[in-house]
């Protein structure tokens, strides 16, 4: 939420024509997610049985589709292959908002004793995803029915790949935050570091840019026996791996978030030939994009200057990855007091009771791990909360588990922080 826009007049009940007030809005969201709770959870044991990977989600798209139609909405589909976008108008003129999920699973074979487990061999929602699908799906049935109590547009986002692929990039190079001004942007995701029913939330960037890099090393190959004829890439190689490890020590702020690893290195065609060529393959994750800058030139110069200093040569190349998710600090605001305000009656009926400033936990730093909304983030003023949903076992494994119940705690709290912001900008 822009300076400029958090300063608007917001839109008042009286120029709506008989709004409910705001305690009378939270009661129907809570009536709501429990009318529609066995819709929601039926769709989401149909896309956890039924898991595809990045790009392949048809099956899942096609489940989306029939369930938005079935609200009256006219979603389009196939964008960026699978994805789809619906909106939904309001009552009357006012921001559009953009709700995002995303759809795919990971090449893994779960493990889980469930009756809707895996049918697909080598496949299973490990991270949330068909929660965060159906969790839309819920939200949109409770806009919908409550959309005489708010002005705007939502525009709901349904996105492949997100694990591979960045799906959610290619849906924005497919147009869809151009066609119209996106004023603000929510998504969640499922958290397992967490006991239920507690709220993640952190601001500005809260996690990084992850790029990869390749390094080519060339030499001159040679006869083992005759050493003087050739240039040994392998002992570049391990120079240069010696040398790029010491940027994080003296080209980057002590303070900031950045780290790098070279994973893989190949090179070499028997023990008694001098190797001519290796090829190193690494990450780079950096919370900010000076610190990412700072790093992509820096491990160029210095793998060129040592592959130079041994008589070899070196090439790079950078290819660039997800962007770090950044959490707009005035649309965080309005995020982290909705939570410290509602969680307490969100939670009723299905965890233990605690307050609102127990169920937030605000995040002090960034994680260095990746996701692909950061895409979104970086154009639209956007907030990405997670909400624990189990603890049994880490995301991308096959043992993860979500706990039913929490589920209704991610619909209750997206559906009323969509109607919180559209009432009010």
């Amino acid at each position: 939420m822009s300076a400029d826009r958090a300063s608007d007049t917001p839109h008042r009940a009286a120029s709506s024509g008989g709004w409910m007030d705001w305690e009378t809005i939270l009661d129907q969201v809570d009536a709501l997610s429990d009318q529609y709770e066995e819709d929601v959870l039926s769709l989401r044991r149909e896309i956890h049985g039924d898991p595809e990977l990045s790009f392949q989600e048809f099956r899942t798209a096609d489940r989306v589709k029939k369930a938005l139609e079935s609200l009256g909405l006219t979603p389009r589909c196939g964008i960026a292959g699978t994805g789809i976008v619906a909106d939904l108008q309001g009552a009357g003129p006012g921001h559009t908002l953009l709700l995002r999920a995303d759809m795919d699973a990971l090449p893994l074979e779960e493990e889980n004793d469930l009756p809707f487990r895996s049918r697909n061999e080598g496949v299973m929602h490990a991270c949330g995803h068909d929660v965060h699908t159906a969790n839309l799906v819920g939200v949109a049935r409770i806009l919908c029915q409550l959309r005489e109590q708010w002005n705007g547009t939502v525009r709901f986002v349904f996105q492949p790949a997100e694990e591979r692929g960045g799906g959610g990039r290619e849906m924005i190079r497919e147009g869809i935050l151009d066609d119209i001004p996106i004023d603000a942007s929510i998504a969640l995701h499922t958290m397992a570091t967490l006991p239920p029913g507690h709220f993640s939330l952190g601001w500005n960037n809260v996690t990084s840019f992850s790029d990869r890099f390749v390094i080519r090393v060339k030499g001159r190959k040679s006869h083992s026996s005759q050493p003087q004829k050739g240039v040994d890439a392998i002992a570049i190689a391990a120079n240069v791996v010696t040398g790029v490890n010491t940027l994080l020590l003296k080209d980057i702020d002590p303070m900031e978030r950045a780290t790098y690893s070279i994973g893989q290195i190949k090179g070499g065609t028997a023990p008694n030939i001098v190797a001519g060529e290796v090829e190193m393959v690494g990450m780079m994750r950096n919370v900010t994009d000076e610190t990412r800058q700072v790093l992509r030139r820096r491990i160029e110069e210095v793998a060129k200057g040592i592959a130079a200093a041994y008589g070899g040569e070196a090439e790079f190349q950078f290819f660039e990855g997800y962007a770090a998710v950044r959490n707009d600090p005035q649309l965080t605001d309005f995020v982290a007091r909705t939570i410290e305000e509602c969680a307490p009656r969100w939670l009723k009926g299905i965890g233990p009771e605690q307050s609102g400033e127990a169920c937030l936990v605000r995040e002090q730093r960034p994680i260095l791990g990746a996701e692909d909304y950061g895409f979104y983030t970086q154009q639209v003023p956007s907030c990405f909360y997670r909400v624990a949903t189990g603890d049994h076992a880490p995301a991308h494994s096959a043992q993860f588990f979500v706990e039913e119940p929490y589920i209704k705690l991610c619909t209750r709290s997206m559906a009323a922080l969509a109607l919180r912001y559209l009432r009010e900008y």
